[in-house]
């Protein structure tokens, strides 16, 4: 997942830039996320498909304990598997959902 606070480009080769260190290229497979302060961070139109919004609470705002320990559980390559095997496990088209059904809200 990439967070848009950049302009996106839409090739199929992303460049990685770290600190102190030569460019690489890379094949590009990320999907994107904007995430910002203000109301309208991007123009959704019901039409669009494959959008989620949400809005949050500020309750643990500089809860430094609980995002250490909220990376840390997900900082490793086991992390995504788990969560892989357990959509297999537990989400079945046959029980009815289908991944083109989207919540509908007034949001």
């Amino acid at each position: 997942m990439c967070v848009l606070d950049e302009a996106v480009d839409n090739s199929d080769r992303a460049v990685m830039n770290k600190k102190g260190k030569e460019p690489v290229t890379l094949s590009d497979f990320c999907n994107f996320i904007v995430i910002s302060n203000n109301d309208y961070a991007s123009f959704i139109e019901e039409s669009d498909r494959r959008s989620l919004c949400f809005e949050t609470k500020n309750i643990i705002i500089g809860n430094r304990a609980y995002f250490n320990r909220y990376w840390k559980t997900l900082d490793n390559i086991n992390a995504g598997k788990h969560i892989f095997h357990w959509l297999v496990k537990n989400v079945a088209i046959d029980d009815g959902w289908h991944p083109q059904d989207t919540p509908h809200t007034t949001y």
